[in-house]
């Protein structure tokens, strides 16, 4: 009974030792340990991001270089106003017109066909005054001095047709005194402006 004793303190001594916790704490497997993720040498981010800094900056000059050469425009700001109010009034101009040889077919009498080669000549201004104002902007807008040069030249057929329905047509009532005179000084101040911006443009 005492060697069973004995033996039974020698096991506890030996259960509770530090030695052999240690030993099992040894031979236990051991978990792989993660590896951290290489952080990238400070020296090389750095010199990404000065030639980041770079190349923003020379885009933004190569842009304030184009904006600045796209800034330059010649064309001509009066003429482009007078070509838009005329357009706008030549509408009111040609509707008015028409209701006025209505009137003049019902009420006057006119001799031979002259009401009907009246009526023609205003569908002719029609055309060319149409044409007249889209080429005249367009040649403004885009500074081509061939189309200024054509709606200059369209200029003079569209000046006596509204001469003549100024002085020449068989009946002129007041009012028309007061419609084809706007559209002369329409004409004669987009002539000036007209050779003036062709006269730029060729400079430029």
């Amino acid at each position: 009974m005492a060697d069973k004793t004995k033996t039974k303190k020698a096991a506890a001594k030996a259960c509770c030792s530090p030695n052999l916790h240690r030993q099992q704490e040894a031979q236990k497997p051991k978990k792989p340990k993660a590896k951290k993720a290489s952080k990238p040498p400070k020296k090389a981010a750095a010199k990404k991001s000065a030639t980041a800094v770079a190349l923003q900056h020379a885009a933004v000059g190569i842009y304030v270089r184009i904006g600045c050469i796209r800034t330059q425009i010649n064309s001509s700001l009066p003429l482009q106003i007078l070509l838009y109010f005329n357009g706008w009034y030549f509408a009111f101009f040609w509707i008015c017109e028409i209701l006025i040889f209505v009137f003049k077919g019902n009420v006057l009498p006119f001799p031979g066909s002259s009401l009907a080669n009246e009526i023609v000549l205003l569908f002719i201004l029609l055309a060319v005054e149409t044409v007249r104002i889209c080429i005249g902007t367009e040649g403004n807008l885009t500074e081509k001095i061939p189309y200024l040069g054509v709606s200059v030249m369209l200029y003079i057929p569209v000046f006596f047709v509204y001469l003549y329905y100024l002085k020449w047509q068989t009946y002129v009532l007041l009012v028309e005194v007061f419609l084809n005179v706007i559209p002369i000084i329409f004409l004669a101040l987009e002539f000036i402006f007209s050779v003036i911006a062709m006269i730029t443009f060729a400079r430029a």
